[in-house]
């Protein structure tokens, strides 16, 4: 248990730098003020674990102190006040500077850890255009597209955000030019990088801030994404290979080999700003396709003719005889095998991102192996033979029973393998 003690002489072995600063605000009064400065100053560096603008937290122990001095004058003057005439003005006052005061930081309270009114990604996404620094004067533009029904195709988007950013450039010079792109917001609506291909292409998308809202989402369909933006926002939204109906191709056609699946392609996101999550990327491959159905069997033979009548100059030998039973329908062919899976797609992130990997939930499964098809259906029986004629005396026969259907073909195997599953990777330095 440490003893502590004003006095000359005596120290805290256990705290000796509090003890001196202790005898220095004794002997200095005005020491204390120095020690509120950085009380002050320690309070606006909880920015930094928020915000990725070091820029704000600096700016804010400034501006906490002009607020200080604010208060104590308004303090001092209230109660100057509230002995004169004026006393119902200078209440009227010191109510509404209150409110003012702990209304809005109460509100962004409750909308930090409780989303309300606003959600957390809301509030820590604000950007107040005079209070940012910026190498240009331009305010950052965003094309917001929401409620879109049909998926939404890149021509849509600006052309200064499909190009990629320069090998070389340092992050202050991608910032700049991240600017001048403008930012991306998409509300219930799915960005499509292209078709399910044989060839996967790349695309780059270079834009300032991503918010992905509701249920947004980007879908690759197996094509490789590029990402460079300052702040990644993700309320809900998605990255994925491919959709709920795309992601197991149509079942070949009768006796056709099932289609093999596509890859999940690969997703690269470089961030130089911060991530709001969660964020689920789902890069799963493609699932096989099922086979096709066994081909059906052939038809049964055709029953034998019957003998036809035999008559006498005055009675009827025998009548005509009936026909013979048609043959059995051939087995169904065997149905089709099922198509492999595709390989889960590999998710790289770059610079600040790997930062921020809690924030990511990925899904980097391979594809499953395709079902194979059902036997193809046995072939019809073979039609009675045809009865035998009559003559004279005697009547004709009858015609032939059918024969029995043929069997059903035997299902097709499983495809052979299950897509590999892709790997993640983490470049902090951004290249």
């Amino acid at each position: 248990m440490s003893v502590r003690s004003d006095g000359p002489g005596v120290s805290d072995d256990r705290n000796p730098p509090m003890t001196f600063l202790h005898q220095a605000i004794k002997a200095v009064p005005q020491v204390r003020w120095a020690l509120g400065v950085l009380g002050v100053a320690a309070a606006a560096s909880l920015v930094f674990g928020l915000f990725a603008n070091k820029f704000v937290a600096t700016a804010g122990t400034f501006a906490m102190l002009v607020l200080m001095v604010v208060l104590v004058v308004f303090a001092r003057g209230v109660a100057t006040l509230a002995r004169t005439s004026l006393r119902i003005p200078a209440l009227f006052f010191m109510w509404a500077a209150m409110i003012l005061t702990v209304g809005p930081v109460a509100l962004a309270i409750t909308s930090l850890f409780f989303n309300q009114p606003m959600t957390r990604q809301e509030l820590l996404s604000l950007r107040v255009p005079w209070f940012q620094p910026s190498d240009s004067q331009e305010p950052i533009t965003e094309l917001s597209l929401s409620g879109e029904a049909n998926p939404v195709s890149l021509d849509r988007l600006r052309p200064g955000m499909l190009q990629a950013i320069p090998t070389g450039a340092n992050d202050r010079e991608v910032i700049q030019s991240l600017a001048q792109k403008g930012s991306l917001r998409l509300e219930n609506s799915c960005l499509v990088l292209g078709d399910i291909t044989p060839e996967p292409r790349t695309v780059a998308l270079s834009i300032h801030t991503l918010s992905l809202i509701g249920k947004s989402c980007i879908i690759t369909n197996g094509n490789y994404l590029d990402l460079t933006v300052v702040d990644l926002i993700a309320s809900g939204g998605t990255i994925r290979s491919f959709d709920g109906p795309s992601l197991t191709p149509p079942a070949a056609p009768p006796g056709a080999h099932g289609v093999n699946g596509h890859g999940g392609g690969g997703v690269s996101i470089r961030v130089l700003g911060k991530v709001l999550g969660p964020l689920a990327i789902d890069l799963r491959g493609q699932n096989g396709g099922n086979g096709g159905q066994g081909l059906p069997g052939a038809a049964g033979l055709r029953g034998n003719r019957g003998a036809d009548a035999v008559t006498g100059p005055f009675d009827c030998h025998h009548g005509g005889e009936d026909g013979g039973r048609g043959g059995q329908g051939a087995q169904g062919g065997a149905g089709a095998p099922g198509g492999d899976g595709g390989d889960g797609g590999n998710l790289t992130l770059r610079g600040r991102a790997t930062q921020f990997a809690d924030q990511i939930v990925e899904n980097l499964t391979g594809g499953d192996k395709g079902l194979g098809g059902s036997g193809g259906p046995g072939g019809a029986g073979g039609v009675g033979g045809e009865g035998g004629s009559g003559n004279g005396f005697c009547g004709g026969g009858h015609g032939g029973v059918p024969g029995p259907n043929g069997a059903e073909g035997p299902p097709g195997v499983v495809g052979e393998k299950a897509g590999a599953e892709g790997k993640p990777l983490m470049r902090p330095d951004g290249a």
